[in-house]
């Protein structure tokens, strides 16, 4: 994992641990009565922005993890090999397959 892989996990873990928010709260606070209002509407929008993609990226790894377990257990399994890739199918056949299913 590259060093920016690993920021990137340590960011989204610190911003889902039970203390973000009050800690952010604090932070906050701190800063509007240190710089003032716009500042602080500035740097919560930057702030925002960058957690967004960061989380985004953590989750979209976690989703292609767990996609990737599922298809082993496919494959591992007698169930039907033909779910195997469905996530990457557009909706239409991915409904399609599902009115398939018992």
């Amino acid at each position: 994992m590259t060093a920016l892989a690993q920021a990137y996990e340590a960011i989204a873990h610190a911003a889902g641990h039970v203390l973000a928010v009050p800690l952010s709260i604090a932070v906050l606070a701190l800063l509007w009565a240190l710089a003032g209002l716009e500042i602080t509407n500035i740097s919560i929008s930057i702030i925002s922005l960058l957690l967004l993609f960061i989380i985004q990226s953590s989750q979209n790894r976690d989703g292609l993890a767990i996609q990737a377990k599922l298809d082993e257990l496919i494959r591992a399994s007698d169930a039907r090999n033909d779910f195997i890739g469905l996530d990457r199918l557009p909706e239409q056949d991915v409904q399609s397959k599902r009115q398939e299913c018992p």
